[in-house]
């Protein structure tokens, strides 16, 4: 009886020492498979984002070795993925926008031309009135933007000044007006200054101008996207370490950036229309002075296999806080122009602000680039308050709008850096 205990004992330890070892053994197997799909995967992605240096003699740098950090090899909103210049951990950069801008707004009413039937003698009732409003068409002026600032060798951090100007005007003139007579046609110029037109060729003139000064200071940050950023001391020690053949200083698929700061801002447009009959007339102006903070984020996706193209898109967002001040006058002109009217508004509010930009950039070398594209920028509550009702005995009829002064336009921009 001891003996096949033992012998059962014997037999069931071997049954288990073999279990376990194949268990490891399956173990094994499956941990060497995982492996090698991970290595597969790592190849088959490091093959994705590679791409052919072939473009190193163009721009003076060997972008076939890996450089140390000290050599500069990131340059931070990566200049089309050049190395650093001159050797440097960082770069200053300057750079001018020529715009070709206009000004919109949500209304701007130069005048309403008033046209109808005048009742035959002893008709009192009144003939259909047609009233077609005139908007003032503000034109593609020319402005201009100028900014510079410091790129840091990390990860694409950069320090950025700004100032920017915009330039719009605008003018009209109404058509001459054509006095009652029974049973013909009739035309009135009407405008929001309460100024009527009414006399045999009277006419009204309006005249505006827009303009804006705008300060922006402010930290940016680029994230890559797509494939590792070549660059820093770890990531290039990495490429290096696991056979990268793409080398340091390289730009990803894709970049986004955000950006955070400071906007200071002064906005200003005057309207004035004028009776030519009598040089009645009617002005308003606006003056906004205000600061706050601003924020925003661009992605770019960078072309072709030598990424000397790319092409962005960007949005920016402001808050600012400002003193927002109105002033209404009208009186009569000729030889004795005088005020007969004066109106003052004057709050302190919070302005939003929406600023959008897309385009195309060119790298034409390591220090230089140029890009084009177009612009949008929308300032709540600051267009032409002073709206006027000139319907008078149209029923329920009103107009009403959100009040936004915008500004869109072309921009050419050339960066250079040193």
């Amino acid at each position: 009886m001891k003996i096949r205990l033992r012998w059962a004992t014997a037999l069931i330890a071997c049954v288990s020492l073999v279990c376990t070892t194949s268990a490891q053994a399956q173990r094994q197997r499956n941990y060497r498979a995982a492996n090698n799909a991970a290595e597969m995967a790592g190849a088959s992605l490091a093959s994705y984002n590679s791409f052919d240096n072939s473009f190193d003699d163009s721009y003076g740098t060997d972008l076939g070795e890996c450089n140390s950090c000290e050599d500069g090899s990131y340059i931070g909103e990566y200049s089309g993925g050049r190395s650093g210049i001159l050797g440097r951990p960082g770069q200053f950069f300057v750079a001018a926008d020529y715009l070709n801008v206009r000004a919109t707004f949500s209304e701007s009413t130069a005048y309403v031309v008033r046209t109808g039937t005048a009742p035959p003698a002893g008709n009192t009732l009144l003939p259909p009135i047609t009233n077609v409003f005139q908007e003032l068409d503000y034109g593609y002026q020319s402005s201009y933007r100028i900014f510079g600032g410091y790129r840091f060798n990390e990860c694409g951090g950069e320090i950025r000044f700004a100032f920017t100007r915009f330039d719009s005007s605008a003018s009209a003139l109404s058509p001459p007006a054509v006095p009652a007579a029974p049973g013909g046609q009739t035309t009135q110029i009407l405008n929001p200054f309460d100024l009527v037109a009414t006399s045999t060729g009277d006419r009204i003139s309006v005249n505006s101008n827009v303009g804006a000064n705008i300060y922006d200071l402010g930290f940016a940050k680029t994230i890559p996207l797509g494939s590792p950023a070549c660059g820093g001391c770890d990531s290039c020690a990495s490429a290096c370490d696991t056979g990268c053949d793409t080398g340091c200083g390289w730009c990803p698929a894709w970049d986004l950036r955000w950006s955070a700061g400071i906007r200071f801002a002064e906005v200003n447009w005057d309207r004035r229309a004028e009776l030519q009959s009598t040089n009645d007339y009617g002005s308003t102006t606006m003056d906004f002075d205000g600061g706050g903070a601003r924020v925003g984020l661009e992605g770019t996706r960078y072309l072709g296999r030598q990424q000397r193209f790319a092409i962005f898109a960007r949005g920016d967002m402001s808050i600012l806080l400002g003193e927002v001040s109105i002033e209404h006058t009208s009186g009569v002109g000729g030889t004795a122009p005088s005020i007969l009217n004066l109106t003052q508004f004057s709050s302190t509010q919070l302005i939003p602000v929406l600023d959008i930009e897309a385009g195309g950039t060119f790298y034409v070398t390591d220090r230089l680039t140029v890009s084009a594209g177009y612009l949008l920028s929308a300032w709540f509550d600051l267009g032409m308050r002073d709206t006027f009702d000139v319907l008078e005995g149209a029923g329920p009829i009103s107009f009403d709008d959100s009040n936004i002064l915008g500004f869109d336009g072309f921009f050419v921009r050339s960066e250079f850096a040193f």
